[in-house]
């Protein structure tokens, strides 16, 4: 689960655009309460999203996009498309689809009401776990990645700004360009966990895993 800004999503994405006015404001209008929900259980690996090397389309002018982070089904089949081409290894789709509930945040980011990338975060007493991060590759390049960011540790803080929950992640030790954006926003190696991520073909060999800490 990295987020240097962006995801590689290869697929196409099913538009929202059919959505009315009506329906994407009120979609707004609930991304304004947060659940606190907590639950102890179960973690899949925490999913590590870019693919080295790959370049970027050129920037849209900020002005000319209606942007909108907002609470999603992630069980709906856009998301798992950008899950699939987003990672070299992506979880199942039982994995996936499990990510839903009361104990679950998954937020979309939408671009011109078209789903672009996702974030999922679980709940567990004073601790948010960052475990899933994923931007359609045609928007890497664009600061998406770090709006999504950007709105967990929203989440994870109160109405002072002031953190009211540690918040954790686990990024691919090869991943850099993630690496740096988690440390801009104050995110500290705590660990590391050889092995842990699965192989990306062509590679062969697991990855090692550094777990991070805000």
């Amino acid at each position: 689960m990295d987020v240097a800004d962006g995801g590689a999503f290869a697929g196409g994405v099913v538009s929202v655009a059919e959505r009315s006015q009506q329906s994407f404001a009120a979609t707004a209008d609930r991304n304004k309460s947060r659940s606190t929900a907590t639950a102890p259980g179960y973690y899949p690996m925490v999913q590590d999203h870019i693919k080295p090397g790959r370049k970027t389309r050129p920037m849209e002018p900020a002005e000319t996009l209606a942007k909108l982070i907002a609470p999603c089904d992630i069980s709906a089949p856009e998301f798992y498309l950008i899950e699939c081409a987003a990672h070299g290894a992506p979880w199942s789709r039982t994995s996936f689809n499990d990510c839903t509930g009361k104990y679950y945040r998954t937020q979309a980011l939408y671009v011109d009401q078209k789903p672009v990338g996702f974030t999922i975060c679980r709940l567990v007493a004073d601790e948010v776990t960052l475990m899933n991060i994923a931007v359609h590759p045609e928007h890497q390049g664009k600061g998406y990645g770090a709006l999504l960011l950007k709105d967990v540790l929203n989440y994870a803080s109160d109405k002072q700004n002031q953190p009211q929950y540690k918040v954790f992640l686990e990024v691919r030790e090869s991943n850099r360009s993630a690496i740096a954006l988690y440390r801009k926003y104050g995110f500290q190696d705590i660990g590391r966990r050889p092995g842990y991520y699965p192989p990306v073909p062509p590679a062969r060999k697991k990855e090692t895993a550094i777990v991070m800490r805000r």
